[in-house]
């Protein structure tokens, strides 16, 4: 900075004057009324400035100032610009200040009473998906002293505006602004760029009459896909899968929209919802109708479903993408009846086909997924089929070689073999590919004497099938214990066991002496009680059979065993000679047949290959059931505490509410449980459906969803209200104790029109997940008019001064109806102008039309204006034609009167 000079202020050349406002404006103007508003001329300049104005040239339009004025650096001087007119019309005017190189031009107008409307040039939808109707609003606003009337003309089919005319009262009075709702739907994938044209009556004429509305909207198609390996797939396969196993196939549900987007997924047999081949397109327009809402007695009746999906309900979000589960479980296979030898498990194949779909009702979208899964049965062959070990003195070894085969054809196969007493197996465990055998050593290892029949169990498939084999071995006597080599002189060979393995074939034990068997033959041919002595001989030949032996049975027991063999002997040889004796004696030999084989051994089989006796059977008459309230005898289920059938209102409201978690500990533990399916059967919730039917905007319907509890345990049961419609319902969870039923009050009320249909989750004890579904029709608020149009008509005898009509509102919907008249004039009024139609009620009006005193025909619209609903219309007319009297004679003759005395004449009124 240079020593002595001063800040000053750096102006731009050409603008050393500010003149503020740069436009004067005089509004709402009057007749015979001087308006006055004040220009200020400010100096930014370091010099003196001399500034002229130059007046206008209407004659409305003056200034109040010199002509020319010198204005001081920094300084302002103000300038006074006056209108005054004997006509209200709108003027228009120039200005123009200027000084040396410097002009400046002020903008003068003046507007007659009239109405200004305003509003939004540009109404953007943004990113929508084709073939859903989106919606805006358009405010307008009138902020003019006079009404005004609007126009909105659109050039598209897609866009549908309501209301699309109307009229705005004056600014500050009840309907100055109007909302106008802006729909549009559109089936192309294209943006769309599109002018409305706005026609508007009552503005000043210096405004443009008709404006233009810009709207904007990126229209995009919105589906969702089925993902596999990065693949669309209509079709899942699971392949082959053993009964009893588990196959989980996940897929995922990629939404290319830009909206998020609910879906609901179910899983139904092919015969449930329609044949085999013929599923719904992308529309929904056919194929399988799956339920759109599950319940714990649903959940009962499809437990052995082969195939389920997780989660049946969830949100995909905008461009993104949700797992689903596919899990193909098919049930244990129980081989009840049979024989052994006819088993061929690895022919068994049962061939399951399902129907899924994945719904999404935002979209009006439903996509079929063919779910397809074979069920086979594992099948495992061991050689040989008994373990006979022979002989094997104890602390002795005997070994058997068992070779385990897995005959399926493409499935592998796992199997295990637990311990056995006395036995090793080696290994316990594999896993066998397809059409592969492994050799199984097992070996008996006797610690004490004696006979030893045991069961050797071969587990496979998980353990959830077993095959069971016999195995019989005796160590009759105590063998030398083999001494273990110890210490450094132990090898890696010494570690291996000494195999002594048992040929199955040539297996045979040591064959008893003839002599003894001969001698006891003879003893059981003779009597022994007339032989004493013969107890001798009997223990000494009893010595060599294996049961009884002289060890377990003493000498006079052996003896009174063989007694007794004898005895029944004998019993069989008379009665088979009395029955040959009857043969002979009886003339006809025939015996009658039993056909109802009263007399054959029961061995646990079926009579006549299943079918039906002859015979009569008390057995097979169906028992009738007592009318009772409980059944005594009701086996078609599980019976609760009660046992009662709990009838779901969804129009009574249960008041009492319980807590909303577990506090105790006992409640903590009974509402953290997994429930059986028989359990959730106990549990008894309803409707499945809850439709509000048709609901006026921003009013609020409650109706009841009631959970019964008929178990003995306490269940928590919680909501899941996504969509903010019904983010009014409570409560969120109740703790539901037993034998009691709890209500949870589902409340919707939304702000715009649309056709509501939610599915919304609950889950049971935070396992249990079901859904139900709500929908709603939300309408603008409806009056019902008697009538739309009235002509009123005098009669001929009538001679009031007025004539009344009487119209009837009505009022159908579930909320009060606000209303408003408007437009009445002095020759037709209504009353009352305003009011409330309760829900269900009507409102009787009157209309008074006062007709004019020239006889015209008089024709006017009266609107009513719904709160929160669309305007109507109602056509008033009517005529009195005018009265015109005339007098029946033109001439009155008085004639000669006397001075003071009067005279009365009559002459005729005639109504022409």
């Amino acid at each position: 900075m240079i020593k002595g000079s001063r800040n000053a202020t750096i102006v731009p050349h050409g603008k050393h004057l500010h003149i503020e406002p740069s436009t004067i404006s005089f509004d709402n103007i009057e007749a015979n009324m001087k308006y006055i508003q004040t220009l200020v001329v400010r100096n930014l300049s370091t010099y003196v400035k001399r500034i002229r104005c130059q007046p206008p040239t209407s004659p409305e339009f003056r200034l109040d100032c010199k002509n020319e004025i010198a204005v001081a650096p920094g300084l302002s001087v103000s300038i006074d610009v006056e209108f005054l007119t004997r006509k209200p019309l709108d003027y228009v005017d120039r200005l123009f200040i200027t000084a040396e190189d410097f002009r400046f031009e002020v903008d003068l107008s003046a507007k007659a009473p009239c109405a200004a409307i305003t509003f939004d040039s540009s109404v953007n939808f943004g990113t929508v998906v084709t073939k859903r109707v989106h919606h805006r609003e358009i405010l307008l606003r009138n902020e003019g002293s006079r009404p005004g009337t609007y126009e909105i003309v659109s050039p598209l089919r897609s866009l549908k505006l309501t209301p699309w005319a109307g009229k705005l009262a004056p600014a500050g009075s009840s309907g100055d602004t109007q909302r106008v709702k802006v729909e549009f739907n559109q089936d192309a994938a294209n943006p769309v760029h599109e002018l409305l044209e706005l026609k508007m009556e009552g503005l000043s004429s210096l405004v443009s009459a008709t404006r233009t509305i810009e709207v904007h909207a990126q229209c995009v198609d919105q589906h969702l896909h089925i993902y596999k390996d990065g693949q669309i797939i209509s079709n899942l396969d699971f392949g082959n899968q053993y009964h009893g196993l588990s196959k989980v196939v996940q897929v995922e549900l990629v939404n290319d929209g830009p909206v998020a987007c609910a879906f609901s997924a179910s899983v139904a047999e092919v015969h449930e919802g329609g044949e085999e081949g013929a599923p719904g397109g992308a529309g929904g327009a056919g194929g399988t109708s799956l339920p759109q809402a599950y319940s714990p007695t649903e959940t009962v009746e499809k437990a052995q479903q082969p195939l389920t999906v997780s989660p049946f309900a969830g949100q995909v979000p905008a461009f993104g993408r949700v797992p689903l589960e596919f899990t193909f479980s098919p049930a244990v296979f129980n081989e009840g009846k049979g024989f052994i030898c006819n088993r061929k498990p690895d022919r068994h194949t049962i061939k399951h086909e399902y129907a899924g779909k994945i719904e999404s009702e935002e979209l009006n979208l439903a996509m079929p997924l063919k779910l397809t899964g074979n069920a086979v049965l594992p099948a495992i062959k061991v050689f040989p089929e008994m373990l006979s070990f022979g002989h094997c003195p104890v602390n002795h070894r005997r070994d058997v070689v068992l070779r385990i085969t897995n005959s399926a054809a493409n499935m592998p196969l796992d199997f295990e073999i637990p311990r056995v007493p006395h036995m090793t197996v080696q290994p316990m465990k594999g896993k066998l590919a397809p059409m592969q055998n492994m050799n199984v050593v097992v070996s008996f290892t006797p610690k004490a004497l004696g006979k030893y029949t045991q069961d050797l169990i071969i587990q496979y498939c998980s353990n959830l099938y077993s095959h069971t084999m016999r195995c019989t071995a005796e160590a009759p006597m105590i063998g030398e214990k083999n001494v273990p080599v110890k210490g450094l002189e132990r090898t890696g060979r010494d570690f291996d066991p000494e195999h002594n393995f048992v040929n199955q074939d040539n297996l045979s034990l040591a064959p008893p002496r003839m002599r003894n068997l001969q001698s006891l033959t003879k003893i059981m041919k003779t009597d022994l009680a007339k032989n004493q002595n013969s107890s001798e001989a009997l223990d000494s030949i009893m010595m060599d059979l294996p049961e009884p032996t002289p060890y377990s049975l003493s000498p006079s027991a052996m003896q009174e065993h063989v007694r007794n063999k004898q005895r029944f002997n004998k019993h069989l040889k008379d009665s088979r000679a009395k029955r040959r004796a009857l043969e002979k004696a009886v003339t006809d030999p025939s015996q009658p047949v039993d056909i109802f084989f009263e007399d054959d051994v029961n061995m646990g089989m079926a009579p006549g290959s299943g079918l039906k006796s002859p015979r009569y059977c008390v057995d097979d008459i169906p028992v009738d059931k007592l009318s009772l309230q409980r059944a005594l005898d009701d086996d078609s289920g599980n019976r609760g505490v009660t046992g009662h059938r709990y009838v779901h209102d969804e129009n009574k409201l249960i008041k009492k509410k319980f807590k909303a978690g577990p506090t105790t500990q006992a409640e903590v533990k009974e509402c953290s449980n997994s429930l059986e399916n028989w359990q959730l059967g106990l549990i008894s919730v309803g409707p499945g459906v809850l439709d509000f039917g048709n609901v006026y905007v921003k009013s609020t319907v409650v109706k009841s969803f009631s959970v019964y509890n008929d178990l003995q345990q306490a269940v928590l049961v919680h909501m899941q209200y996504d969509s903010e419609e019904l983010s009014r319902s409570t409560p969120l969870s109740q703790v539901i104790p037993s034998a009691q039923a709890a209500g949870f009050d589902v409340s919707i009320c939304s702000a715009v029109p649309q056709t509501f249909q939610r599915q919304v989750g609950y889950t049971i004890n935070g396992i249990h997940a079901f859904k139900l579904l709500i929908k709603a029709e939300i309408t603008p608020v409806q009056i019902r008019m008697s009538r739309s149009d009235i002509n009123f008509r005098f009669g001929e005898d009538s001679l009031e001064r007025t004539l009344t009509e009487q119209l009837m509102l009505s009022n159908q919907g579930n909320a009060p109806a606000r209303f408003s008249w408007q437009g009445a004039n002095t020759c037709f009024s209504i009353s009352p102008q305003s009011g409330v139609i309760r829900a269900g009620a009507s409102c009787a009006v009157e209309v008074v039309f006062t007709p004019p005193n020239n006889g015209g025909m008089m024709e006017h619209f009266l609107t009513l204006k719904v709160e929160d609903g669309n305007d109507q219309s109602l056509r008033c007319a009517g005529q009195a034609p005018e009265a015109v009297c005339a007098f029946g004679i033109r001439r009155l003759d008085l004639g000669v009167l006397a001075v003071g005395l009067p005279s009365d004449r009559s002459i005729p009124l005639v109504n022409s």
